[in-house]
């Protein structure tokens, strides 16, 4: 689920907790638990509150933004965070063609 969470703010540029809730099904306590470690790893920052103000307009999510508070928390993945991604595809690309050829690797 951490990948698919990753792959949504890779999708969407920044999301919020509410945003990241509906589109992975997930409870919000086991969302904060995935937020924490992504956090901590520094995979993904937190983009502050999200000021609604004239600046919305130049936003490159404002066309899907939901804030509906000024203090709403906003995410955004980071540059290790893109590259932790791009690692776990080429992994499962790697095992998806093992499994393909039998598990024979050369």
């Amino acid at each position: 689920m951490i990948t698919r969470v990753l792959e949504l703010m890779t999708e969407s540029g920044m999301l919020t907790k509410r945003q990241l809730a509906e589109q992975t099904g997930l409870q919000p306590e086991t969302l904060d638990d995935i937020l924490g470690l992504l956090l901590s790893r520094g995979l993904i920052r937190e983009s502050g509150s999200c000021q609604m103000s004239e600046a919305c307009a130049s936003c490159p999510v404002s066309r899907s933004c939901d804030i509906e508070s000024p203090t709403t928390r906003t995410f955004i993945l980071t540059k290790r965070g893109k590259e932790f991604l791009s690692m776990r595809k080429r992994q499962a690309q790697r095992q998806r063609a093992s499994r393909a050829t039998g598990g024979s690797t050369g």
